[in-house]
């Protein structure tokens, strides 16, 4: 028996229509597309004969409770009912590259669960306190990777209210754009660092530097007095250990402010409100037991 994910071994809400069996948390179970309700185990579609008559789809049979968490209305509170809903389902993959070309992409995806994506994102919501209060205004300025939108979610546990910037933007657009929002913590990749290092004295009010990978080959030459630097991973290790409350947001207040491109001057910032921004979900905590896959190009 194949289960897609086996993390647990609970009971699902579905059995087997051929065998009476009760399928398990994870298991896949293939769904008639005809009849209502209808339902076979891996090893009764693969042996039966005749066959069903209808195609059978494969889908996840879950079994766990599906209203938690769900009871306040607001983006952190569907985001942590997610990570409780679909703990050991497939959360974020990305696509793996030859080890020794790592400018050749192949054919297949490593992936986090939303447990261990939510798990990272709330130690990093810990571990950010030490560097910024809620109500604070935090840029994320990297490529796309799992690393994006762990900030994100964890800028919404801690109601930090999060600022993206482009990666393309030039450097004077980027310094008008944390200026223009009071930024004083940035969240970049590697390759935005020396970058940031670099537009920090443009940048008064910029005291920390968050980067998402190792930063073992930036010497304390590089900065001054007035900047710290951190290594991500340290974060969520001291958030690991010291935790907060989670802060609520109210509809009204903003939680994010998305830049322009700026192909038309400096780039203009807009506010989006915690409500606007939810507006974008109309499945709100509906619980789904489809295996479907989103493309993401850029965060």
């Amino acid at each position: 028996m194949d289960l897609a994910i086996h993390d647990t071994w609970k009971p699902s809400y579905w059995y087997c229509d051929a065998c009476n069996r009760v399928l398990l948390h994870g298991e896949y179970r293939f769904n008639c597309t005809v009849c209502d309700n209808y339902d076979y185990c891996k090893t009764c579609v693969e042996t039966i004969d005749p066959p069903h008559p209808h195609k059978m789809v494969p889908e996840f049979a879950y079994g766990h409770e599906e209203t938690r968490e769900c009871a306040k209305v607001d983006m952190a509170t569907a985001v942590r009912a997610a990570i409780a809903m679909y703990f050991d389902r497939r959360c974020m993959g990305t696509r793996d590259v030859d080890k020794e070309n790592p400018s050749i992409y192949l054919d297949s995806y490593s992936w986090q669960t939303f447990h261990t994506i939510g798990g990272r994102s709330k130690k990093f919501g810990h571990g950010l306190r030490s560097l910024i209060e809620p109500r604070g205004y935090l840029c994320i300025c990297a490529k796309n990777r799992p690393e994006w939108m762990i900030t994100d979610f964890a800028c919404m546990f801690q109601n930090i209210i999060s600022v993206p910037i482009y990666t393309l933007f030039n450097d004077r657009e980027i310094a008008y754009a944390i200026n223009n929002t009071n930024v004083s913590v940035v969240v970049c990749d590697k390759q935005m660092l020396p970058r940031f290092i670099d537009l920090h004295v443009q940048c008064p009010l910029l005291q920390h530097i968050v980067c998402m990978d190792p930063i073992s080959d930036i010497t304390p030459s590089m900065i001054n007095n007035r900047l710290s630097l951190h290594y991500m991973g340290d974060i969520e290790q001291a958030g690991s250990i010291k935790q907060y409350d989670y802060v609520s947001i109210e509809p009204d207040e903003c939680l994010t402010i998305i830049s322009t491109s700026g192909s038309s001057g400096f780039p203009k910032s807009a506010m989006v409100s915690e409500s606007a921004f939810r507006a974008g979900f109309p499945r709100w905590c509906l619980p789904s037991s489809i295996e479907r896959v989103t493309l993401c190009y850029r965060p």
